[in-house]
């Protein structure tokens, strides 16, 4: 996901930059300001989204979390199917040995 959000902001951030040059080399090849204020400020906009985008992307890492089970604490006796304490000889339920 933070991946995907990276290349996102790349991708971004490189179409920007095209259309900010497109854009200026148009407006001076077509003698047409109009042309070169529009893109520029498309190309600008889209420069600053894809920054934005790469440089939060590493805040989406998720977190690694520990379970703890309480399998390893408890067994359960073969006789009667109740929890007993792992260590016990001796069902404290049933009284079966082990």
């Amino acid at each position: 996901m933070a991946l995907g959000r990276y290349l996102e902001g790349i991708g971004l951030f490189i179409l920007g930059a095209v259309i900010l040059f497109l854009g200026i080399v148009g407006g001076v090849i077509s003698n047409n300001p109009t042309v070169c204020v529009v893109t520029g400020i498309i190309g600008f906009l889209l420069i600053i989204i894809g920054g934005f985008y790469t440089r939060t992307a590493h805040r989406l890492v998720p977190q690694k979390v520990d379970i703890i089970s309480d399998k390893k604490s408890d067994r359960y006796c073969p006789s009667c199917g109740r929890a007993i304490p792992f260590d016990a000889n001796i069902c404290p339920y049933c009284g079966k040995n082990f």
